[in-house]
């Protein structure tokens, strides 16, 4: 029995590809957001250009060193509990971005933002249900 394009794509199983997606995003839209925002933070730290530089650096080094090993380690514990765990060591990046009290305090909040990008973009495409067996089984 075919199934409608409906059936396959049900609800449950839009809301998923909504909330992956939009968890992907995250890490992408975030490590550029930070420029903006770079003579300010310069200024409200008083620091200089190149130290606050390292905010965005660091960021983009994390995420190209967690790429590789988030491969294996969603082979390892599953893509959507890597997924969660991306997701939830992004809230804590972000969380502390915010309450950041130093330049330092800011760059690791950055760096752990990058580790959790590093995560959810790999094992966002592991997350996705096994699909329907397209023909029926010889025999």
């Amino acid at each position: 029995m075919e199934q409608s394009p409906d059936d396959r794509f049900g609800p449950a199983l839009r809301r998923l590809i909504t909330v992956i997606l939009l968890g992907g995003m995250l890490g992408i839209l975030n490590s550029t957001m930070v420029t903006v925002a770079i003579d300010p933070l310069a200024a409200d730290f008083h620091t200089s250009l190149s130290t606050i530089g390292w905010i965005s650096t660091g960021f983009l080094l994390a995420v190209t060193i967690t790429i590789p090993v988030t491969g294996w380690a969603a082979d390892r514990f599953g893509g959507r509990r890597m997924w969660v765990t991306g997701l939830a060591l992004f809230l804590l990046g972000s969380l502390g971005s915010a309450v950041a009290w130093s330049v330092a305090s800011l760059i690791t909040s950055r760096v752990l933002q990058g580790i959790s990008a590093g995560i959810l973009d790999p094992s966002s495409s592991r997350c996705w249900p096994a699909p329907p067996a397209l023909t029926a089984p010889a025999g």
